[in-house]
């Protein structure tokens, strides 16, 4: 494959940032950032990073979005970071919303007749190690527009670059789905979890019908639930010290449910699997990256235990794992910062990991914390003797087989995630260096 060797700065109609748009005091004058959605997005390096463009978004008005019109954002504008991290880039998605460039990133806008913007996001992605060794600084790296605009892209024909696109995003598009499957499939059994076993919906349903009559396959439809498991809930409430529950259920502790930090056997010094807080995730229960590492001081855990970060501000984030990541009887091990939640026996493992998504626990978690400010920790053995609703039998081992049926297909995806990425970051270096060509991997399938 033959390739021309171009200057960045050749390729790119528009190299902007924030600041381009005026002095320190204008910018500050005319430009706030706000929690609440507003007219326009201000996207940051937080968003690209976590593969989130829906929450935790910062707005601004319109009259901002205007001020700021020299570094207005569109889908398929190349984002680069231009100090911490300096060099590292993202492909800005259509978010069909006005979008506005935050602080401390460069926005390079690629001229589409001289080169397919993509390639040249996918040429700098591969390519980061060689961007980076441009930025400067002895404690925060920095990169200029300069040196931006000297980097050497190689470019192929614009066919060839056309087909490693189509390429690349034939693979992020099933990775994108399988991602946002397992997104949308959390969020119901987390809803339905709560449905069931904290607003108690169902019985609520029962007792409104009891009252008013209707018709019970329409309320089971409405709930999303078959009529034998409706049959399962009461039809009527008492109250309870923990207020309003379910007649018939009752309160004892939630140690009756789950037990906190079992005891499991490690022998220091052996190589075990290591899960490093980093590697959990602060929205779903699925981990990053497992590796093997020498038993030292940590905590133990086995499939099917839950692991919640207990210090802040892992625990205020969210960060929360289900164990699912282990072969038969092994066991593993990570921070000492994990509380590990083991259902006990006759109940699904699934419970205590949505037990522990569940705001309100959460909320109890935090306020158990002890410690020195900015080092506290939530207190395993106040969370043992929280006062808690004893769920039904045959309603936890309903829910149990919805739930670890969602846990598992969301397993299956995010390992053909990971051997999609794997051939994503193997394949495109060679296609990028004319090692191989597409048609090599038409051939070959």
């Amino acid at each position: 494959m033959k390739f021309e060797t171009v200057k960045l700065g050749s390729l790119l109609e528009v190299l902007t940032d924030y600041h381009a748009n005026g002095a320190y005091k204008k910018l500050k004058e005319n430009v706030e950032l706000l929690d609440e959605p507003d007219y326009a997005v201000m996207i940051r390096t937080t968003n690209f990073e976590k593969n989130d463009f829906d929450s935790s978004l910062k707005y601004i008005t319109e009259h901002s979005y205007n001020f700021l019109s020299k570094s207005k954002v569109y889908g398929g504008d190349i984002i680069m970071n231009k100090i911490a991290n300096a060099g590292s880039s993202y492909l800005m998605p259509e978010l069909e919303k006005p979008v506005s460039l935050a602080m401390n990133l460069f926005l390079l806008r690629v001229n589409t007749e001289k080169a397919n913007p993509v390639y040249v996001y996918i040429y700098l992605k591969i390519h980061e190690t060689y961007v980076k060794n441009f930025a400067n600084g002895s404690v925060t790296k920095t990169i200029t527009k300069e040196a931006v605009r000297s980097l050497d892209i190689q470019l192929p024909k614009r066919n060839i670059q056309n087909d490693l696109v189509k390429f690349y995003f034939s693979l992020s598009r099933k990775i994108a789905l399988n991602t946002k499957t397992n997104e949308t499939l959390e969020k119901l059994a987390q809803a339905l979890f709560k449905s069931w076993f904290v607003d108690f919906d169902p019985v609520k349903a029962k007792a409104k019908l009891k009252q008013e009559g209707g018709n019970l396959d329409l309320i089971a439809k409405e709930l999303g639930m078959s009529k034998e498991i409706l049959a399962l809930f009461p039809d009527a409430m008492q109250e309870s010290e923990l207020g309003d529950i379910p007649v018939g259920w009752k309160v004892g502790k939630l140690s009756n449910l789950i037990s906190f930090n079992p005891k499991r056997d490690l022998k220091k010094g052996t190589i075990a699997p290591y899960l490093d807080m980093k590697n959990v995730s602060t929205q779903g229960h699925l981990v990053k990256q497992v590796i093997l590492r020498e038993v030292a001081s940590g905590t133990k855990f086995i499939n099917g235990d839950t692991l919640l970060a207990r210090i802040t501000p892992c625990l205020e984030n969210g960060k929360t794992a289900y164990v699912d990541f282990l072969e038969k009887d092994l066991v593993a091990w990570g921070s000492t910062e994990f509380i590990v939640m083991r259902s006990k026996e006759g109940v699904s493992t699934s419970i205590s990991y949505f037990i522990a998504r569940l705001d309100s626990f959460r909320n109890l978690a935090i306020q158990s914390m002890t410690g020195t400010s900015g080092r506290q920790r939530a207190n395993a053995k106040a969370l043992e003797n929280l006062p808690w609703v004893i769920y039904p039998e045959q309603l936890l081992e309903n829910f149990g087989t919805l739930s670890e049926g969602f846990l598992k297909s969301s397993k299956i995806r995010d390992n053909e995630n990971k051997v999609l990425n794997q051939l994503r970051d193997t394949l495109l270096p060679k296609l990028l260096s004319g090692e191989i060509t597409i048609n090599d991997l038409e051939s070959n399938t």
